[in-house]
Formats: C-alpha cells, structure tokens, sequence
C-alpha cells in the first residue's frame, strides 16, 4: 500500500466530476431537467405526483392507513404523468444518470486493498 496525499484524492475526485458532467447521460439530464422547469404544467404535475407518492410510502412505513381515494388519486395521477412526454423523458434521463451514478459508486465499492 501506498501513500496518497489529501489533494490527490481530491484533484482525482474533480476531474471525475468533469468527466460526470461531461457526459452524454449528464448532458441529457440536465437539459431535461431544465426543459421540465421550463414548462409549468408539467412541472406541477410532476411535483404533485411526487408528493403524493412520497406522502403515501411514508404514511406506510409508518404504518398509517392509506384509503382507497389516496391511492386512486395517485394511480390517476400515474397515468396522467405517464401520458406527458416531457416528464417521461425527463424520468428515463433521470434513470440513466442516476445508473450511471450507482456504477460509479458500485466501482468504488469494487476497490480492494492489495
């Protein structure tokens, strides 16, 4: 084992960070998230149903009762997010980045000491 200094680790770091963003996945995230931001409806759709989504699973972690109303607004909302291209997009480059995330993170898990 070797020796690295504090500023390598972190210059390594940086420039891994220029690659990230970079990327084509970053790329196409990050526009898609500005497109979405960009446009009104479907950004308030999207964070509604993301509310609502959050709201539900964390009132069944905690072991609330959800009602039957709770949970076919949110299937209603589901089909209403499913049929914006905008938001559809903008989850598939969220997805994509967010596996090229864990890759990364799953290579630096990989690591072992020789």
């Amino acid at each position: 084992m070797y020796y690295i200094a504090m500023q390598e680790i972190l210059d390594k770091a940086n420039s891994l960070g220029i690659m990230i963003t970079g990327s084509d996945v970053y790329i196409n995230f990050h526009n898609t998230f500005i497109e979405l931001n960009n446009n009104p409806e479907s950004q308030k759709l999207f964070d509604e149903c993301r509310e609502l989504n959050r709201s539900i699973s964390e009132r069944e972690i905690n072991g609330d009762i959800i009602e039957s109303f709770e949970r076919a607004d949110l299937a209603e909302m589901l089909v209403n997010l499913s049929d914006d291209e905008l938001i559809v997009k903008y989850l598939k480059a969220e997805k994509e980045y967010a596996s090229l995330l864990m890759k990364i993170q799953d290579s630096l898990g990989d690591i072992r000491e020789e």
